[in-house]
């Protein structure tokens, strides 16, 4: 009689993020997530077509995580700086963990890495933010909050790997009022 799995997507997620995470994506085996998830490796293709297409589940599914926190900062009482710090400490939380992965998936296949995707809804997010704080009459700003959230989320991705420039000390250049 055949085995029959339950979860078998989310363990393969599970355990392809833990690998992920102690080996980076370069040293990342689709053979090892299939022996560690307790199946064959051809069970693992049911699932996934390829090793990039997991992690981009297991970076998406992080990311949909994060999603919950951001997506309610643009309604939030709090100022617009303390919204602004805290979307970029999610950021840096998750950016340190996958900006290697990032950047080796951009290596190998640029059209397959997540972070466009992950980009475009910041922008909005920010746009959002920015907006709202206008409407609020909090700032006036002279760029669009377009333009800003072009600055921003860039910045906030990079930024935590510069050593000598914090979000703080960038925000207080931008002079948003």
């Amino acid at each position: 009689m055949p085995k029959i799995l339950e979860n078998v997507k989310e363990t393969l997620l599970t355990e392809g993020s833990e690998l992920l995470l102690e080996n980076g994506y370069v040293n990342l085996n689709i053979r090892d997530v299939a022996k560690n998830s307790g199946i064959a490796v051809g069970t693992f293709y049911n699932y996934f077509s390829n090793k990039d297409e997991l992690v981009r589940e297991i970076i998406l599914n992080s990311w949909r995580k994060i999603l919950i926190h951001i997506d309610t900062l643009p309604s939030s009482d709090e100022p617009l700086e303390n919204k602004l710090f805290t979307l970029a400490r999610y950021l840096d939380g998750f950016f340190k963990i996958y900006s290697g992965v990032f950047e080796a998936m951009m290596v190998s296949n640029e059209n397959q890495c997540p972070r466009e995707k992950i980009f475009s809804h910041l922008y909005s997010v920010v746009e959002n933010i920015i907006d709202t704080s206008i409407d609020k009459g909090e700032i006036n700003p002279s760029l669009s909050s377009y333009k800003i959230s072009k600055i921003l989320v860039p910045t906030m991705f990079y930024l935590p790997k510069d050593k000598d420039l914090t979000f703080e000390e960038f925000y207080s250049i931008l002079n948003l009022n």
